[in-house]
């Protein structure tokens, strides 16, 4: 599952992840506080196949299952698990094309950059989608050049027109033993 080079999530010429090292700290809150407007945890769901030790059925039954749980209908952006492995960037695309479809919100990811984390990823992500909402600025997968032509997610690569006024943003997380989970994070007044 490792690269031979760089992670290319949901490239056509993809070959695995590269690892990488980091830790989050999120503190929630239920009251707002500071400067900044309200941010929500306004779904989230978890899910376990037991599949394979480390990657997620073809079916992506149980990464559906999750964002399913999370009880959102549409979302403005997608912050894809996207490790650059066959097996789970297909199952991603697989879930997303079929749970939001046909408003299927634009994807990018962050492994392409600072690895897979392992135990941390999750959470960085976490933190990376509270700073596109709060910023509302987002970074297309630098390097990924040609999306899979059998894929139907909105790959956000370079060239891409970066969309704006992003108010919900949608979490994957693909875990060791067939773990799945989705959070949607955005502002409080989003409807589902």
């Amino acid at each position: 599952a490792l690269s031979a080079s760089s992670p290319r999530p949901f490239s056509v010429d993809r070959d695995g992840l590269l690892l990488g090292e980091g830790a989050a700290v999120a503190v929630l809150s239920s009251a707002p506080s500071g400067e900044h407007k309200p941010l929500q945890i306004l779904g989230a769901g978890v899910d376990c196949e037991g599949f394979a030790a480390t990657r997620p059925s073809e079916s992506g039954r149980s990464l559906a299952a999750a964002v399913g749980r999370t009880g959102r209908k549409k979302i403005d952006l997608i912050l894809a698990h996207g490790t650059g492995t066959r097996a789970n960037d297909a199952a991603e695309d697989f879930v997303f094309r079929s749970v939001f479809h046909p408003s299927l919100a634009p994807l990018t990811c962050t492994k392409w950059s600072i690895g897979h984390t392992l135990g941390a990823s999750g959470l960085l992500d976490l933190v990376v989608a509270a700073e596109i909402l709060r910023q509302q600025k987002l970074f297309p997968i630098a390097t990924t050049e040609m999306v899979d032509p059998d894929f139907h997610a909105r790959v956000l690569v370079r060239g891409t027109e970066l969309p704006k006024n992003i108010r919900e943003v949608m979490i994957s997380s693909l875990g060791f033993g067939g773990i799945h989970a989705a959070v949607a994070l955005g502002f409080s007044e989003v409807d589902p």
